[in-house]
């Protein structure tokens, strides 16, 4: 039996009831597995497996139970995901993935869902209790972690999941408009900007503001999709117009075919919220990112994986975070303080980079990662989707 990670371990039981004693479940992940590595692994290796042990040890001290009911404290431990009920600057140390501090791995320049941490709590839980973990990954991303998962669970790492036409060349673009403002720039020269679905930094205007002066002022050519429901009107319709009878950029209210965009020769560069859907449809095409993670969830540590590996692919903004993510980086540099000074200093340096021999270097590292995907996908990732298909 298969499980997806969101709300199933509740009809666990009945499941395992069903089906007997003898079918084996498995649990289906289809984020990153650096970021899901603290699912499995205890707070003794940076990790939150045994939660509840943290929980009821605050639950029977009244001191540091502070008036709260048990549910808040898991709400609490769940999102410190250090033992603890609260970030506090534990060092995490996740194999593959240089080390950061708690709270570089947290943020919230999107509201949080209600529930969401209560949902985790059971996203937990269900690891510990199925036999073996479906990971949408790939060991030319993630091999160390996924080396280490052996530890505690099974892992069948079956390859980034993109669609056969998402590793193709040359996906004819409908949009004429997209199409047509691709076509007269250069190879490499474009940045495609898109936080996805369900993403938009609406708590921090400014600093989308912020980017568009400075791909303006740097004359950096690009296009910015605006297809989520959150992006749908936080953008001043003069902006839009304004840039778009400029030239210098497109902004497209509205879907847009964007493995057809990372497919044109002339996109150089995506700038993401680090989802892992956009991470693996970028590198299956050797596109580098620049990243902007902005919600409790997998983006910040898929950020922190692209960004601080021995080649890195992406570059991250570090000065956009908010809340508890503000503070001095383990991996160096300024402390974060996301005032828009910072901000739009840091845009600059990075778009400036991007054109450099840095990001010359970062594109060679995103080129050889992609042919070792597809290299995977016909390899070793199938022999996973094989050795699945005999449990």
């Amino acid at each position: 039996m298969v499980f997806d990670v969101y709300g199933t371990n509740l009809i666990l039981p009945q499941a395992n009831k069903i089906a007997g004693p003898n079918v084996k479940t498995l649990m289906h992940i289809t984020q990153g597995a650096s970021s899901m590595f603290g699912f499995f692994a205890p707070s003794a290796k940076c990790g939150i497996s045994d939660y509840e042990t943290a929980v009821e040890r605050i639950c029977s001290d009244e001191e540091l139970r502070k008036g709260r009911d048990r549910t808040q404290i898991v709400e609490a431990v769940v999102l410190a995901k250090n033992g603890t009920d609260k970030l506090n600057g534990t060092v995490i140390r996740v194999p593959g993935v240089k080390e950061i501090f708690d709270y570089e791995r947290e943020g919230y320049n999107v509201p949080m869902p209600p529930g969401i941490l209560i949902q985790i709590a059971e996203m937990i839980k269900l690891a510990a209790n199925t036999d073996g973990t479906i990971l949408s990954s790939s060991y030319a991303l993630e091999g160390p972690v996924l080396e280490a998962w052996t530890e505690f669970k099974k892992p069948y790492p079956v390859g980034i999941q993109v669609a056969p036409f998402g590793w193709k060349k040359g996906i004819v673009i409908k949009d004429d408009e997209i199409r047509g403002f691709l076509d007269k720039n250069e190879k490499n020269s474009v940045l495609y900007i898109s936080f996805g679905s369900h993403f938009f930094p609406i708590t921090t205007p400014g600093y989308v503001t912020a980017l568009l002066s400075t791909l303006e002022k740097l004359k950096f050519p690009f296009i910015f999709v605006l297809g989520g429901q959150m992006a749908k009107d936080h953008l001043p319709s003069d902006t839009i117009s304004r840039i778009n009878q400029s030239g210098a950029g497109l902004i497209h209210c509205g879907w847009a075919d964007q493995r057809g965009i990372l497919q044109h020769p002339s996109t150089g560069w995506f700038l993401t919220h680090a989802g892992w859907n956009s991470i693996s449809e970028s590198l299956a095409q050797g596109v580098p990112l620049i990243c902007w993670p902005m919600s409790h969830s997998d983006q910040f540590m898929n950020a922190a994986l692209l960004s601080t590996r021995d080649e890195p692919i992406a570059f991250e903004l570090l000065q956009t975070r908010m809340g508890e993510a503000r503070g001095p980086p383990r991996r160096g540099g300024g402390e974060i303080k996301g005032e828009i000074g910072e901000v739009e200093r840091e845009m600059e340096d990075v778009l400036s980079k991007a054109r450099g021999t840095e990001g010359a270097k970062l594109r060679k590292h995103a080129e050889s990662i992609a042919i070792k995907l597809r290299d995977e996908r016909d390899g070793r990732a199938d022999w996973a989707i094989r050795e699945l298909a005999a449990v």
